[in-house]
């Protein structure tokens, strides 16, 4: 199993893996998932992709093309 500190590292290099290949501009927000009970994370903006990292459960956290 993926410890969430490797889950979390892993989830950056997307991100800037993305940056580097494109050279595109990152864009990091606090943000709030309210679908029920709200979740607190974080917002990434790479590119085409939008990624959200949850901060109490990384496992939970997803990536979607804009």
């Amino acid at each position: 199993m993926v410890s969430m500190a490797a889950f979390k590292m892993s989830l950056w290099l997307f991100a800037l893996g993305g940056v580097l290949s494109a050279q595109s501009e990152v864009r990091v927000y606090q943000a709030s998932l309210a679908v029920g009970a709200p979740v607190s994370g974080k917002l990434i903006l790479v590119a085409d992709t939008l990624v959200f990292v949850d901060d109490e459960r990384p496992e939970a956290s997803f990536a979607v093309p804009r």
